[in-house]
């Protein structure tokens, strides 16, 4: 009996935990997050970076596929087969670096190398765009025939495929890449815009999804304490801060699925008083895990009183303007 007793009430993580204090904070946005307003934005997609999820290694996969498909197809030409030679190199390499990526794992994606094959397929095809228009100066330099007639089908396969080029290169280093690596991001935007209701969906399908999260809102953060002990306090956790996390820590390895901490408005409450001088320490404990990431939101009218600059900077936060509906 006693054991029972002791089992009831110490903390047990589970799906069940966290859905109930998930749609306990959603409750408490009150007006701010209305179920039946389901738009979907552009921005939605960032989260998925950020969570390593299913749907961005599908996202990841069909940028390195249309650029591997239109790499391959460029057809033969014998007066730069040197240049097609080293762009094939290049592919191979972009292939075996892809299919090393464990998404279900928390290393970084290797970023700088992607970066570097696909700058060595643009070198090759500016050189061989070069060597065409060399030659054609040579046979034809009173410009008495087309040029294009003869060598119009791989010039345009290689401007092509420098385009691709640049469509993985935007992709790779777009902030959903970024937060894949670095899961930690700060959201802005004016009053009313509706990050509030943004963060509440992207827990809501989350839930849906199986992806743990922990939904906390910085208006039940009300006293001058250290966020940790009033975070722990609304949760009704007797521990500490650095168990509580390992818990959290270990929930996510367990599931192979990253477990974001989202904190929505911290300048609300009493946020503007001890953000400031507790969120290094805060970014640090949550960093040291590996399988942890942690989303953060405030009114841009707000954000340089209740977060520095110098502090923003300082824990390499990815930051985002939200713009709501501004440019549907």
């Amino acid at each position: 009996m006693l054991q029972s007793f002791d089992e009831k009430f110490t903390f047990h993580l589970n799906d069940n935990w966290l859905n109930n204090k998930n749609r306990e904070a959603i409750a408490d946005l009150g007006g701010r997050y209305t179920p039946e307003l389901n738009l979907k934005l552009e921005i939605a997609d960032i989260f998925e970076g950020l969570g390593k999820t299913n749907k961005f290694s599908k996202i990841f996969y069909e940028h390195i596929d249309n650029f591997l498909i239109k790499g391959n197809n460029l057809r033969n030409c014998d007066e730069i087969r040197e240049q097609l030679a080293l762009i094939s190199k290049a592919l191979t390499d972009t292939s075996i670096l892809f299919l090393k990526i464990d998404f279900h794992e928390s290393k970084s994606i290797p970023i700088n190398k992607f970066n570097e094959y696909i700058s060595n397929c643009q070198k090759y095809i500016s050189e061989a765009e070069s060597t065409l228009w060399k030659i054609e100066e040579k046979e034809n330099p009173d410009k008495t025939t087309s040029f294009s007639d003869k060598y119009s089908s791989i010039l345009r396969d290689l401007r092509e495929f420098y385009y691709e080029c640049d469509t993985l290169y935007i992709f790779l280093n777009s902030i959903t890449v970024k937060l894949s690596n670095n899961p930690f991001l700060l959201l802005e935007g004016e009053a009313g815009i509706g990050k509030s209701h943004l963060l509440a969906d992207i827990i809501e399908s989350r839930i849906q999804t199986g992806y743990p999260s922990l939904f906390l809102l910085g208006q039940q953060l009300t006293t001058d304490e250290s966020p940790w002990v009033q975070i722990l306090k609304r949760l009704q956790l007797n521990t500490v801060s650095s168990e509580f996390l390992e818990k959290l820590n270990l929930y996510g390895e367990k599931q192979g699925k990253r477990f974001l901490i989202f904190i929505d408005a911290i300048n609300e409450g009493n946020g503007n008083i001890f953000w400031e001088d507790n969120i290094n320490s805060f970014v640090d404990e949550i960093r040291s895990f590996k399988w942890l990431g942690l989303i953060i939101s405030v009114r841009s009218t707000y954000k340089d009183i209740t977060i520095s600059n110098e502090r923003i900077s300082r824990n390499n936060f990815e930051i985002y303007e939200h713009l709501g509906f501004k440019n549907k």
